[in-house]
């Protein structure tokens, strides 16, 4: 107990050191105003943490944003105490308790969850706690306890998050089998998952108390159920989710495999097979295999979750945490095999191991401590802020710049003149916090009754008459923007400004912003904006001073903001392409690829300049094909099979792809 409690305040300290001190700029954008009020912005919303804020929120340490992020961190510890915990349960070596728990903190997964205010290190935590619940070397007379505490884990862990849903499927088959063999814990299970499950209904109070922030509108059964079920994400990512073919299958494992091997390294990978091989395997008792089978299902539950059904949160590792956790644990259960009665031989092969295993991780901490130690989240949101008209409506489309401002607005009481209003809600009803009457309730009630993105935007437009600021206009969620007169910028582009309202000029932000940024998170978000208003620019306009302007700011991007960002390199091939250079579009387009491999648009744009030489005619069809498995349920990779197919003379193959992405071209997005 002792060991546990001590391994636990060592990581919370060291966890604390690097937590974020203002992550108003909310990545994933679960917490939409950082705690004085709950948003629900992604389903399906995560009952429980909340709660956990608030009681942040009056401890007397640092800013508002540091005490909450002080909550990822706590959790974390717990996470790292509960790992110990089950292999104290064995009497594992000393070292082997030291060693998972230096291997876990220097996780670069782990670490960038557990240093800002994220829900992950929540979930990592509720499915320890139903680890530890359901671990066979529970001792009799806490067994019942145990079992009961992994129902409300497993429960309430299953309401927010879709891996320990699948995680509850398997409680649920557990529970089942003891209810089969009268064992006593089963008659208190279902009280405990009612219990657990009463946090849901904090759900739809809070969209009505913040309603702007409310990215399910959770206000009916219907509607909650909907919510929790994350239908609007599902339906957003439907052709990412579960994908058809075995090629992004492939992709997305070696990528998640290949942040497994960044976060722990090879040896450690190595070692968590050590329990299965070998003669050594023997000495497991049944609590032992047990445990183990228990951390290779949920291993394999999470990598499965990673890989099919949410690969798009691969890249900001938003899925992989619990993995490192279920890898390291395996790690230290098969050195706890393997050093079984060889106490001597511990002292001198574990310190080796676990410094060889974990000085790799623990070698980007400094990156990671300037990462979440980073202001520019705030400055971000503040400049926005400082850059728009009195009046003015806000029509965001990215998670962070929504939340970032409700969190502004909410705790810094910032500019109330302004209406905020994210451009994915303009299909549902009006908020009741829209004056009836106002221009805004006007606007917004013609567009909810619009089937198309185009006729909503222009709906409101209508209604509103006063200036409209779009965030990375005609990109996104903004990509049919109506044709207006834009006074560009960056990130926000308005219309119908006020006449002695001075526009900034785009070379003075591209120079203040391409100076060191700090870390490279907060470069890759500058390029993210940079990016989109080069590619937004590019779709208003085909003039060549528009072009000439939108080459220099994407070269700068890949040159002094971010070398690896794909999307620059994409878009400037499909300027140079315009400008009849083919051979340097091609090579550009070239680089996106060894950046991002399964780019769509790259390998679509590429094979398009391909086919335009007979010589290179076979690779472009290769790579239309390549975009067609990959993403299937696009429209647009099908076009472009097609058009390679016609000039290869393939005639019925090109009628039969066009065929099939006339099918799709109603449904795409």
């Amino acid at each position: 107990m002792q060991q546990r409690l001590i391994l636990a305040w060592v990581g919370f300290v060291l966890l604390m050191v690097g937590a974020s001190p203002a992550h108003f700029w909310l990545d994933a954008g679960e917490i939409a105003s950082a705690g004085s009020e709950l948003g629900v912005m992604h389903p399906p919303g995560v009952p429980g943490f909340v709660p956990l804020l608030h009681l942040a929120g009056v401890v007397p340490l640092g800013s508002l944003g540091f005490r909450m992020s002080l909550v990822s961190s706590a959790l974390g510890a717990v996470t790292v105490g509960i790992v110990v915990a089950l292999l104290e349960r064995r009497r594992a070596h000393v070292i082997t308790c030291w060693g998972a728990s230096l291997a876990i903190l220097g996780a670069i997964t782990f670490v960038q969850n557990a240093r800002t205010l994220e829900i992950y290190t929540y979930g990592a935590c509720l499915a320890l706690f139903a680890l530890w619940g359901l671990d066979p070397a529970t001792p009799r007379p806490r067994r019942m306890h145990g079992r009961l505490v992994a129902t409300l884990a497993l429960t309430l862990g299953a309401w927010g998050f879709g891996d320990l849903r699948l995680l509850w499927v398997a409680g649920v088959a557990l529970w089942l089998r003891g209810a089969w063999r009268k064992q006593s814990w089963c008659r208190w299970a279902p009280l405990c998952a009612v219990l657990a499950s009463l946090p849901v209904l904090t759900l739809p109070l809070a969209s009505a108390r913040q309603p702007v922030a409310d990215w399910g509108n959770p206000d009916n059964w219907a509607r909650l159920w909907s919510h929790l079920q994350a239908e609007s994400i599902r339906g957003a990512y439907a052709e990412q989710i579960l994908p058809t073919t075995w090629g992004p299958w492939w992709l997305h494992l070696q990528a998640n495999l290949g942040r497994l091997l960044e976060d722990v390294g090879p040896l450690t990978c190595l070692l968590a097979f050590g329990a299965f091989v070998g003669r050594r395997r023997s000495v497991m008792n049944r609590a032992d295999r047990g445990l183990a089978g228990m951390l290779v299902l949920v291993a394999g539950v999470e990598l499965a979750y990673a890989v099919g059904i949410n690969p798009m949160g691969g890249r900001d590792r938003q899925t992989g945490l619990l993995l490192v956790v279920m890898v390291v644990a395996l790690a230290g259960l098969s050195a706890h095999v393997w050093l079984s009665g060889r106490a001597r031989a511990g002292w001198a092969i574990l310190p080796l191991w676990w410094t060889l295993a974990a000085a790799p991780g623990w070698m980007r901490e400094g990156d990671d401590l300037a990462t979440t130690r980073s202001w520019a989240p705030h400055a971000w949101v503040r400049r926005v802020l400082s850059r728009v008209p009195p009046g003015t409506l806000l029509l965001t489309q990215s998670d962070d710049l929504s939340a970032g401002l409700v969190a502004a607005r909410a705790l810094e009481g910032a500019r109330p003149d302004l209406s905020l209003v994210p451009a994915q809600h303009l299909y549902r009803p009006v908020p009741r916090h829209v004056s009836i009457g106002s221009p805004l309730y006007r606007g917004w009630t013609a567009a909810s009754g619009e089937r198309t993105e185009t006729r909503r935007l222009e709906a409101l437009l209508s209604s509103w008459g006063g200036p409209v600021a779009f965030e990375h206009a005609h990109t996104g969620v903004l990509r049919r923007l109506p044709a207006l007169d834009l006074r560009w910028g960056i990130p926000m582009s308005l219309t119908h400004a006020p006449a002695n309202w001075v526009a900034p000029s785009v070379q003075v932000d591209l120079e203040a912003l391409i100076k060191p940024f700090g870390p490279a998170a907060d470069r890759a978000r500058i390029a993210v904006a940079l990016s989109a208003y080069a590619r937004g620019r590019v779709r208003a306009s085909a003039s060549p001073q528009v072009l000439a302007e939108a080459e220099h700011v994407l070269t700068s991007v890949v040159r002094e903001v971010e070398p690896a960002h794909a999307s620059a390199w994409v878009a400037l091939g499909v300027i140079y392409d315009r400008f009849g250079r083919t051979a340097r579009a091609i090579e550009v387009t070239r680089a996106a690829l060894a950046i991002d491999v399964d780019r769509h648009a790259a390998l679509t744009n590429l094979a398009l300049y391909l086919s335009r030489d007979a010589h290179t005619l076979p690779r472009a069809a290769e790579l239309a094909l390549r975009a067609v498995s990959l993403r299937p349920h696009l429209a647009s990779g099908w076009y472009r099979l097609a058009d390679v197919r016609d000039i290869r003379g393939e005639k019925v193959a090109a009628r039969a792809a066009r065929r099939r992405a006339d099918e799709l071209s109603g449904r795409e997005p």
